[in-house]
């Protein structure tokens, strides 16, 4: 399988390499090497282009892709640090638009296997169930929250908007965001 992904990121840059400088091109590239190719090369591709277009919300994300997925090789504080830098990239693309369902999950999932506290449940309760509503075909892994949990999230969100995981009624209360 890893050759299959060496071939395709190969494959990938190869083709790309005459088309540099289309945006189109860069965020192929950039996602490529995020997803199955050299996670520090496409933080390389990605940190020029947000220094010019830092209001660019894919470019954002895949900054935070590719922290996210250096997390799954690593292990201890490597890991929590890998983690931590994606999740600062998933928010910073929220923040950029409320609307993209991608960091939203991602954000979620850097969570993953992580005590939490009450404060954290909710938040991540929160950010789970704004993804559903502005992507509801869009399943989302749920190891994250079990189920009597879940129930307890919602009961105590009822009524209140999931956007607090931006705009939070008391800050001190949610961690992470």
């Amino acid at each position: 399988r890893s050759d299959h992904r060496d071939e395709v990121a190969a494959t990938v840059r190869a083709r790309v390499a005459s088309a540099a400088s289309d945006r189109f091109s860069q965020m192929l590239l950039a996602r490529t090497e995020a997803t199955i190719g050299d996670h520090q090369r496409a933080r390389s591709l990605l940190q020029p282009y947000l220094a010019a277009h830092a209001d660019d919300v894919e470019a954002t994300f895949l900054m935070g892709l590719s922290y996210y997925n250096d997390a799954h090789g690593a292990e201890g504080e490597a890991q929590q640090t890998a983690l931590a830098q994606a999740r600062h990239y998933f928010v910073a693309a929220y923040r950029l638009d409320q609307n993209y369902v991608p960091a939203l999950y991602r954000y979620v999932e850097t969570f993953e296997g992580q005590p939490m506290t009450e404060a954290a449940m909710q938040n991540t309760a929160n950010v789970i169930l704004l993804a559903h509503q502005l992507a509801p075909q869009v399943g989302h892994d749920s190891r994250l929250l079990d189920r009597s949990k879940v129930t307890t999230i919602r009961h105590s969100l009822k009524g209140r908007s999931p956007r607090d995981i931006v705009y939070p009624p008391a800050p001190s209360r949610y961690q992470g965001v």
